[in-house]
């Protein structure tokens, strides 16, 4: 097979079948040409400042209707009939089915590649007994929100402090007597949002119950508040963010940073927590709790220790996983609910249907079993 200098990519939703042998050193080319449908222009438009910074140059080769089979076909043999002929790929992956058949259909004796999009290879259609390729993984969450639309604005990496993780350790290991009391610290550490000493309300001596008194102390043995005059003063605002819920976050982030260190084969790629992202139309801000890559595949985790009782709260949770995993990830998206509190049976069902992984009350004391088998699939 003689040296690929070229590929034509099917421009659709779903990009990353697109951009992952680019990046590959072994596989990239020096030139792009994006074969492009009227509603995919946009899409078009952020897969070339993702690819052109690279050093590949990239040709939009227009059509007229990505449903026209014929329409297709002429355009392809047009593009066939020029200099890029020469060195050219094809990328079957992605566009529509009539794309794909009607590219595939004239393209002669060049190259025909397939990329799986579980196994993130290379498959060769033409030639066939070509051996597949393993494609690297070197995408960044940077990079992969770029080409869905997405800025990444900010992350966090850094790693979870000892007596963070001692205290959130503690708080699950002895889940079934914190449950409740912690979500009065929840609303304490919420209304101390803003106040000039980070100071709570007075506490209610009503609910100043035995467990209640032993999660207070196991927050202020760990340097997190104390309590004087009634009310609880927070030591800093990271430390009133960690006690209003935000220490489920950094627990799921040391879990998973402890099995990507593992190297069970858990492939775990630009891990972040505290993510903040913006779309490039409309400027929409969306704040993720931690994401990462895997195989190339977009992960995100919504992490929750509020209650839900709450009419609709579990629902909105879960609404709000699958729009982000498909905005932000596409059809290979996957999503995952993290709760302290116990899900009541319609909001696990409603996850079960939306293809929400979840992990609640206690089943968190096998956190790191149920992150792998969701990262498995």
């Amino acid at each position: 097979m003689n040296k690929i200098k070229s590929h034509l990519c099917l421009v659709s939703g779903q990009p990353i079948p697109n951009i992952t042998p680019l990046i590959d050193k072994f596989f990239a080319p020096e030139t792009v040409i994006l074969l492009i449908s009227p509603d995919m222009q946009q899409k078009a438009q952020w897969l070339e400042q993702f690819i052109k910074p690279r050093g590949i140059k990239v040709i939009q080769w227009s059509i007229n209707d990505a449903w026209d089979i014929e329409h297709i076909q002429e355009r392809v043999l047009e593009l066939l009939d020029t200099e890029y002929a020469d060195g050219l790929a094809l990328n079957a992956t992605g566009g529509t089915k009539p794309m794909s058949i009607g590219a595939y259909s004239v393209i002669g004796d060049l190259p025909v590649f397939y990329v799986h999009p579980d196994e993130d290879k290379i498959l060769w259609m033409n030639p066939s007994e070509h051996e597949a390729h393993l494609l690297e993984d070197r995408l960044k969450l940077t990079d992969f929100l770029q080409v869905y639309g997405y800025q990444f604005i900010s992350g966090d990496t850094n790693k979870v402090t000892t007596e963070n993780i001692e205290l959130a350790q503690e708080l699950i290991k002895n889940i079934e007597n914190f449950a409740k009391p912690l979500a009065k610290m929840n609303f304490l550490a919420n209304r101390a949002e803003g106040h000039p000493k980070l100071e709570s309300p007075e506490v209610d001596k009503h609910n100043q119950n035995s467990s209640f008194l032993a999660l207070r102390q196991l927050f202020e043995d760990k340097g997190i508040c104390y309590f004087s005059n009634n009310k609880l003063t927070f030591n800093s605002e990271e430390k009133r963010f960690f006690a209003n819920g935000g220490w489920l976050e950094e627990y799921v982030f040391d879990v998973l940073r402890k099995i990507r260190a593992s190297n069970d084969g858990y492939e775990i790629r630009d891990l972040q927590k505290s993510v903040e992202v913006k779309s490039f139309i409309g400027g929409t801000r969306n704040e993720l709790d931690v994401a990462f890559l895997s195989n190339n595949h977009f992960h995100v985790i919504e992490c929750k220790t509020k209650s839900w009782k709450e009419d609709g709260s579990g629902s909105d949770a879960i609404y709000k996983l699958d729009t982000l995993k498909e905005t932000l990830g596409g059809l290979q998206g996957k999503g995952m609910l993290i709760s302290y509190k116990q899900l009541n049976e319609a909001d696990t069902q409603r996850a079960k249907n939306e293809q929400i992984f979840y992990c609640h009350y206690t089943q968190l004391k096998r956190l790191d079993e149920y992150l792998k088998n969701w990262i498995q699939g």
